[in-house]
């Protein structure tokens, strides 16, 4: 689930309707492994975070992916949206 850092809270994950209300973008963390050359010598980072990647609603990685009617108008999603859309760039 997208995750997102406020001043007032540490590391949160966050659903589509509070990044609507909240003005932010749906997104995910990129995290990559890294080896580069220094010199002679050859440095590996690992989980290294290199941005963030909208997410598409109801796509696999989207917290409403597979909820039904009940549950998404518990999270305050309309269940006659059919997704694949993103929440602001």
């Amino acid at each position: 689930m997208p995750e997102r850092t406020d001043d007032d809270v540490a590391n949160r994950s966050y659903t589509p309707h509070e990044c609507r209300l909240r003005d932010l973008t749906y997104s995910a963390n990129i995290f990559v492994d890294v080896e580069y050359t220094r010199g002679r010598q050859i440095v590996k980072r690992k989980n290294v975070m290199i941005g963030r990647l909208p997410i598409m609603l109801r796509s696999s990685h989207c917290v409403l992916s597979g909820k039904n009617e009940a549950e998404l108008a518990r999270m305050k999603e309309c269940p006659l949206d059919p997704g694949k859309d993103k929440i602001k760039l």
